[in-house]
C-alpha cells in the first residue's frame, strides 16, 4: 500500500468532509486551523505587537486617574 502525499496547502483539504485529529496532527500546513469536530475552520491571526501597543495606549489615556486608595 503506497502512503498518502502529505497536505502541505490549505488548498488541498476537502472542506465538506470531516477530519480526524491524526490527519489534523500529520498536515504540514503554514495557515493556522483548526479541527472542531472533524471539520476545519480556519484561524484568524494573532494581532501584532504595535496594534496591541496602540490599543494599550488608547485604554489607558481614557481610564480616569485614581488619586486615593479606595
Amino acid at each position: 500500500m503506497q502512503a498518502e502525499e502529505p497536505i502541505v496547502d490549505y488548498g488541498q483539504l476537502d472542506l465538506s468532509k470531516s477530519y480526524t485529529y491524526l490527519q489534523y496532527y500529520n498536515w504540514k500546513l503554514k495557515e493556522r486551523i483548526e479541527l472542531i469536530k472533524g471539520k476545519i475552520v480556519k484561524m484568524s491571526p494573532a494581532p501584532l505587537v504595535n496594534h496591541q501597543r496602540i490599543l494599550r495606549n488608547c485604554m489607558y489615556s481614557k481610564l480616569p486617574v485614581r488619586t486615593s486608595h479606595c
